[in-house]
């Protein structure tokens, strides 16, 4: 029983260690960028005491550092081997770089758990009331869910897509004419149809035009209205409740 205590004892209700959690803490403020995210994510104790760095990864590990080096901003952690090594991890991941074999256990293990140490760093910005931080967490989250850089072009999220497939499709939004002029390029894209996506797409398989299009079906269309009044006024002024 008393194993047992002290290993659950240092767990938070959300299953993060209190540890890590106190590490979020001290790295995030109301106006923090989602650009800082990775840095921060991956000081989590959790991967530093699950991907440790090893010898005979250092060789593939600096040489996948060398191809995201460029695009790293600096966190507060960046002096711990182990972090570097995670957070080498997850821009690679962002980047859509070639994880070496060495590194695909750790690098599976990585994304295993970020979802759920996300989601304890979104519980610590939102009790501090953190709006903007908070957003930028949710963003992170979905950028990491779908393997995309900062500001990428959104028809990455699509299957089998690459610059090139992107290239093709920007080329056909931009020649036709829809009902969604102003949309984005996905809804676009899907309104278009699997004929003419298959006509612009021309190097894909029919397999892989499937999984566009079963991913193109699903892709959510809300619309969203909002109405400001007080009840029993008709008109809303400052102060109304």
């Amino acid at each position: 029983v008393g194993f047992w205590w002290r290993n659950t004892s240092k767990f938070l209700e959300d299953g993060v260690m209190q540890a890590t959690a106190y590490r979020f803490y001290r790295q995030v403020q109301e106006h923090t960028a989602t650009k800082f995210m990775p840095g921060i994510l991956a000081s989590a104790l959790e991967f530093c005491e699950g991907v440790p760095c090893k010898n005979q990864q250092a060789d593939d590990l600096s040489r996948l550092h060398k191809r995201v080096a460029e695009h790293m901003v600096k966190n507060q952690g960046d002096q711990n081997n182990d972090i570097m090594k995670v957070k080498t991890l997850l821009y690679a991941h962002l980047l859509r770089e070639e994880i070496p074999a060495s590194l695909q256990s750790d690098m599976e293990l990585v994304l295993e758990h970020a979802h759920r140490l996300l989601n304890g760093l979104l519980n610590i910005v939102m009790e501090q009331r953190f709006v903007t931080a908070t957003m930028n967490v949710i963003e992170f989250s979905q950028l990491l869910t779908q393997a995309l850089w900062f500001h990428s072009n959104m028809l990455l999220q699509l299957p089998h897509f690459d610059m090139q497939q992107v290239k093709h499709a920007t080329r056909l939004l931009s020649s036709t004419k829809t009902e969604k002029t102003t949309a984005p390029p996905i809804e676009r894209l899907k309104e278009l149809g699997p004929e003419k996506r298959r006509e612009a797409l021309k190097t894909l398989s029919e397999e892989q035009h499937k999984d566009i299009d079963l991913y193109l079906n699903h892709f959510p269309d809300i619309e969203i209205s909002f109405d400001a009044k007080v009840e029993d006024e008709e008109d809303v002024m400052e102060g109304d409740v």
